[in-house]
């Protein structure tokens, strides 16, 4: 998954942690998933992929349902 991460510019041991607790509930190709996708390589939100990763950690981790598709 570190290679996945590294893709997608998240490379602090930070980040890398989120990716692995976000890979165990939404599957190890969660990248794939539009949604996720569409925060990973959107043009207009600023930061690195660290700061990416913490935008969707928060997103998933503060609903109740989750339905990603």
């Amino acid at each position: 998954m570190r290679g996945r991460a590294a893709t997608h510019g998240v490379i602090t041991e930070r980040g890398l942690m989120k990716w692995m607790l976000l890979g165990v509930f939404l599957g190890q190709e969660f990248d794939e998933v539009p949604a996720i996708r569409a925060v990973l390589e959107s043009p207009d939100l600023e930061g690195i992929g660290d700061a990416r990763i913490e935008t969707i950690f928060r997103a998933v981790t503060a609903r109740t349902v989750w339905n990603w598709g």
